[in-house]
């Protein structure tokens, strides 16, 4: 356990923007649930009727609570969203969470029934759960490892400040990017005027103006004191990818391929963008802005989707070694 753990702040300090340590971080949480489990429930200082007691009450009550406590919240924060953000089939998104995890406790209590399951059900129950944990395990590994990321301080003086844009209504910045354009100019102000800011986005299909013209005209705008060549403009990004690449023509035409930089998006976001930044080969880490704690539970969900897809090759391998070690297991039942 300490080995791991020494290993996962070695591997942050060195390249914090490596997927893998967060499957190191989801082993070293499922390594602290099975010891502490072990302690709580099935430790050989209690008499054999406490130990089914507790044990029993573990299984048959607490999984399910955690379950039906997280449905809840799920349908409570997509409520939330739907009356502050207005009705947005994004913001269904995370109370369809909540409805998935509702079949899954459906299914788990009726596994529980005696005389109802068969050895098919019950390897059925057992191959859901397994996905079940190992998903919760990388979805909390991924929250954690976004604190730690945000907390990370820059060590370096930056090159360029890229404010990765998010939207516009109409021509306007919307107060979610307004906090990443706050966060981006506070940063350029930290390091005396000295970085270059990007504002990078193009334009979309419902947008009147593209959104690195309308970030740097909201800089302009509310802080005249930073000079008009202090600004430039990305217009042709479309994606977080995109912004990245394109960013990185107009560092390599100012500072070359030795610039360090960072990039400002919400503090939810920066990790994926983090990615991006490595695999468009940029010497650059993120900085996070605030974002409404109502909005940071189904921002945050769509996010570790966002991260499934981007490494889905080494999840569904994952996925399948696993169905194939069930099958095995099955067959000897």
């Amino acid at each position: 356990m300490v080995f791991l753990i020494f290993i996962i702040i070695a591997l942050f300090i060195i390249e914090p923007r490596w997927y893998n340590n967060i499957y190191i971080s989801a082993i070293i949480l499922l390594i602290n649930l099975l010891y502490y489990t072990e302690k709580i429930f099935f430790n050989q200082d209690f008499s054999e009727q406490v130990v089914n007691i507790t044990g029993y009450v573990f299984v048959f009550a607490f999984i399910p609570l955690v379950m039906a406590t997280m449905s809840v919240l799920t349908y409570f924060n997509s409520k939330v969203l739907l009356e502050k953000e207005g009705r947005k089939k994004s913001n269904l998104f995370i109370g369809l969470i909540g409805v998935a995890v509702n079949i899954v406790l459906v299914y788990y209590i009726y596994s529980m029934y005696p005389n109802t399951g068969n050895k098919y059900s019950e390897a059925g129950f057992f191959y859901v759960l397994g996905l079940f944990v190992y998903f919760t395990m990388m979805y909390s590994a991924t929250a954690l490892y976004v604190v730690l990321y945000n907390w990370r301080p820059i060590a370096y003086k930056p090159d360029y400040i890229i404010i990765l844009g998010s939207g516009l209504i109409g021509d306007q910045v919307p107060p979610l990017l307004a906090s990443r354009i706050v966060k981006g100019v506070q940063q350029y102000k930290k390091y005396g005027g000295y970085p270059l800011i990007i504002t990078s986005g193009g334009q979309g299909s419902d947008e009147k103006v593209a959104e690195s013209y309308a970030m740097k005209q909201y800089i302009h705008k509310h802080y005249p004191d930073i000079p008009d060549e202090a600004v430039v403009m990305d217009d042709q990004s479309t994606t977080t990818y995109e912004n990245m690449l394109c960013s990185k023509k107009i560092i390599m035409k100012r500072f070359g391929a030795k610039a360090r930089g960072i990039f400002v998006s919400n503090n939810y976001h920066i990790l994926r963008a983090s990615y991006y930044a490595k695999r468009a080969k940029l010497r650059a880490n993120g900085v996070g802005s605030k974002t409404a704690f109502y909005y940071v539970p189904n921002a945050f969900t769509r996010e570790f989707i966002g991260l499934l897809e981007m490494f889905k090759w080494r999840h569904i391998a994952l996925v399948v070694l696993f169905t194939i070690f069930s099958v095995l297991v099955f067959r000897t039942m």
